[in-house]
């Protein structure tokens, strides 16, 4: 099995090539509210993460994380409201897919 280490760069690595910003990551970060990621470019980090570390998210609704491409029209009336629409997805939350191989963490 691949390190923690060895695993956190490569996903870093990855990350940064989906994000236009450049910056640091930290575990805490969320996918969507942080790093901005949502639409293609989170379908296609959690299919990287599937192929590369043999994780398997057909138990996931991507929708539940960040906005689908496209028009929204409850997102910003949530938001206006003081409301997140979409549930947290962190780094550290994909390191834990990473070693359990199954989402959600841990498999439960």
């Amino acid at each position: 099995m691949v390190d923690d280490q060895e695993v956190r760069a490569r996903l870093y690595e990855r990350l940064r090539e989906l994000i236009v910003v450049e910056r640091d990551f930290n575990v805490s970060d969320e996918i969507y509210y942080d790093l901005k990621l949502s639409g293609s470019d989170l379908f296609e980090l959690l299919i990287w993460v599937g192929r590369e570390f043999d994780v398997n998210f057909s138990a996931m609704n991507i929708g539940d994380y960040a906005p689908h491409e496209g028009p929204e029209i409850v997102r910003p009336i949530l938001e206006l409201c003081g409301r997140r629409p979409y549930r947290s997805l962190r780094i550290g939350d994909l390191l834990r897919v990473i070693e359990s191989k199954a989402w959600p963490p841990g498999g439960a």
